[in-house]
């Protein structure tokens, strides 16, 4: 009888919520990991369970986003193991984590020189790469969320496993949606973040973003749009110039220096020469006394953070809540206890130790970066047969609801909790 062969799934963040992403997928004698995330919250940060570096033999980092790759230089304290993303990922994620060093509140248990001995161990790969960890092949493959975004595959004896990380299979107007090959997968470890919302139709929703703008501008407001550095602010961006607003848009805070960062990288960006053009007609506001300028004058700005949680677009913030004539427009997710899912939910707005009632300024629209409910099921439905589907990154409410809805269409399915681990097994 040929001897059995088993590959081990643990789930070690992002179990039953969303953040400090962390899975290892181990098989014989080999340990790859794949992301190790951060959860920053207003008591302290939180990373992912404890991984010994030296059982690690790679990484796989599949975007720069803080709750996939902030936890990653604790593994570089001494030496640490080969991380395999795209240069592109490595560039962004130095900047969110030396950020987050800076102004972090609490303590961070790792130093810029863990950052630099992380990023010394950067082994560059693309879309459609496979490179060869011991025994085990990890394939790398679009994964339509952020630029430079990969999912991972990993071929064991024992079985494939594919770890989508964040993924959207929509096009938008910076990205291809994620379209890769299932029909080998043996287990598929899927985020669930939006797994209880469908999204709306994509130019409608830019359509109609667009006009209600327009609409603050025209009336001489300021049209504020509070979004992630990375990724969201440059969508956004390409999507009033896209959708015909001419006027001024102002970028701020860190959107700023990502946006040049990702125009050095054609590769990564959908329609490359016109995101050149609207990255250059778009004004770059440095310092405070621009900020004063900005302000004097109808316009949109686009700045970090996409949550409120400081950032430059708080000096905006609280000029702008004094006229009601200008609009919060947020456009990206917002995880509970932020204050941006404080003003989505209430209409209000902590300030200054405050609240400030802003709901008729408020307008939410729905630019994700990440599946929705619909194209998670489509996904799941093109895996064979015998698959099993992992599902983290979510809330528990609505990864619990959504396993429930894959295992009555027959799938088998489990919301993953952090600790859990799963058994591949072949003979």
């Amino acid at each position: 009888m040929s001897e059995k062969k088993e590959t081990v799934i643990r789930i070690h963040g992002a179990g039953l919520q969303i953040g400090r992403e962390a899975i290892t997928v181990s098989s014989e004698g080999t340990t790859i990991l794949l992301d190790y995330g951060v959860l920053m919250t207003d008591r302290k940060p939180e990373f992912p369970e404890k991984v010994v570096p030296s059982t690690i033999n790679a990484v796989f980092l599949s975007h720069a986003h803080l709750d996939h790759s902030g936890g990653l230089p604790l593994l570089y304290l001494r030496g640490g193991p080969p991380v395999y993303t795209t240069t592109l990922t490595a560039r962004i994620s130095e900047l969110l984590i030396e950020d987050m060093l800076n102004i972090s509140r609490y303590y961070i248990p790792y130093e810029e020189l863990e950052l630099k001995e992380m990023l010394d161990k950067v082994n560059p790969v693309t879309f459609n790469q496979k490179v060869h960890v011991r025994n085990l092949e990890l394939e790398t493959l679009n994964a339509g969320h952020i630029p430079g975004s990969l999912m991972a595959k990993v071929r064991t004896k024992a079985g494939n496993v594919l770890f989508t990380g964040d993924f959207n299979t929509t096009d938008t107007r910076l990205l291809e949606g994620a379209r890769p090959d299932v029909s080998d997968v043996d287990a598929l470890i899927m985020e669930s973040t939006y797994a209880s919302t469908d999204h709306p139709e994509r130019n409608a929703l830019e359509r109609e973003f667009v006009a209600k703008v327009k609409e603050v501008v025209e009336g001489g407001g300021t049209a504020l749009v509070p979004a992630f550095a990375v990724g969201r602010s440059q969508e956004i961006i390409s999507v009033l110039r896209a959708q015909n607003y001419e006027g001024p848009i102002y970028l701020d805070g860190m959107a700023r220096e990502a946006t040049k960062i990702m125009a050095g990288f054609p590769k990564y960006i959908k329609n490359y020469d016109e995101f050149r053009k609207v990255a250059k007609s778009v004004k770059i506001v440095k310092g405070i006394r621009e900020r004063e300028k900005v302000l004097k004058n109808p316009g949109v700005v686009v700045s970090p953070a996409g949550m409120l949680r400081g950032g430059a677009v708080m000096y905006y913030l609280e000029n702008i809540v004094k006229d009601h004539k200008n609009g919060i427009f947020l456009v990206s997710f917002q995880i509970p206890g932020t204050p941006g899912r404080v003003l989505l939910d209430t209409g209000k707005i902590p300030l200054n130790g405050k609240l400030v009632d802003v709901g008729d300024m408020t307008h939410f629209f729905d630019f994700s970066a990440h599946s929705g409910r619909k194209e998670l099921i489509d996904f799941v439905k093109m895996l064979n047969g015998g698959a099993k589907v992992i599902l983290i990154h979510g809330e528990p409410s609505t990864t619990l609801a959504f396993r429930d809805t894959l295992l009555d269409m027959g799938i088998d399915a489990v919301a993953a909790n952090n600790g859990d681990s799963f058994v591949l097994s072949r003979r």
